[in-house]
C-alpha cells in the first residue's frame, strides 16, 4: 500500500507546474493496435490502445511526466445456425486503465526525422468479463478450485517504447513506433489460500501519434 501511495505521489509531482526550472511543457497523444499474451489465441487477438502524456521537456531532449492509458478488447464467438443467422456462444470484454510516470530521451531533436525512446512505470487497473452459454463447462479443473475470473484486477505496469519522429515545425511532430508492455495483474478480493487469478497482459504494440511542445 505504501508503494502505491508513493507511486501516485511521484506521478503528481512529475506532472505539476511548480518546478520552476522547467523550460517547456509537452503534450502527446498516441493510438494503435496491441497484442497481449492473454488474448493471443482468442477469436480477436488485436486490442486497441490509446494514451495521453503530459509533462515537462528540457532543451527538447529530455522529458518526464505522467501518462493515462486505455486498452480495450471485445472478443465474440458465434456459431452459424443457417444462412445469415448466428448464435452468440461467448463474449469477453477487457478494459485496461494503466496510470504511469514516464521518462523520455530525444537525442537529436533538430533533425527532420529522429529517434526517441521512453520508459514508463506505474499501476495497472483492469476490468474483465466473460460470458458463455450455460451448457459450456470446464471439465479439467475440480469445482472446488474454480475462481470466477470476472471482475477488477490490479498490478505493476512497465512499458518501453521506441519511436521515429517527423518534425512538422519547431514545436510539433508526428511519430510512429513500437512498444512492449509488461503487466500481470491479479484479481482483487480473491482469498482462497494458494489459489489466485492472474491475467498476462504483457505484449507488443504499434503506436502513431502527435506531439506538441508549448
Amino acid at each position: 500500500m505504501f508503494q502505491k501511495k508513493l507511486l501516485f505521489l511521484a506521478i503528481i509531482l512529475l506532472t505539476s507546474g511548480d518546478i520552476i526550472f522547467a523550460s517547456e511543457r509537452l503534450l502527446q497523444l498516441k493510438i494503435g493496435p496491441a497484442w497481449v499474451k492473454e488474448l493471443q489465441w482468442s477469436e480477436n487477438p488485436t486490442s486497441w490502445d490509446a494514451s495521453i502524456q503530459s509533462g515537462l521537456i528540457f532543451d527538447k531532449k529530455l522529458s518526464f511526466g505522467g501518462e493515462l492509458d486505455f486498452l480495450w478488447n471485445i472478443n465474440k464467438k458465434a456459431t452459424n445456425i443457417r444462412n445469415n443467422t448466428y448464435r452468440l456462444e461467448k463474449i469477453e470484454r477487457t478494459f485496461m486503465f494503466p496510470v504511469s510516470g514516464f521518462f523520455a530521451l530525444d537525442p537529436i531533436p533538430d533533425f527532420r526525422v529522429h529517434p526517441c525512446a521512453s520508459i514508463q512505470m506505474g499501476l495497472n487497473t483492469m476490468y474483465y468479463s466473460h460470458k458463455e452459454k450455460e451448457n459450456s463447462r470446464v471439465e479439467d479443473i475440480p469445482d472446488n478450485t474454480l475462481i470466477d475470473e470476472n471482475g477488477w484486477y490490479m498490478g505493476f505496469y512497465l512499458k518501453i517504447a521506441v519511436d521515429a519522429a517527423f518534425n512538422l515545425g519547431e514545436q510539433s511532430a508526428l511519430f510512429a513506433g513500437l512498444d512492449y508492455r509488461w503487466s500481470k495483474p491479479n484479481k482483487l478480493g480473491v482469498k482462497s489460500g494458494e489459489i489466485f487469478t492472474q491475467r498476462n497482459m504483457s505484449g507488443v504494440g504499434i503506436k502513431m501519434g502527435f506531439r506538441v511542445i508549448y
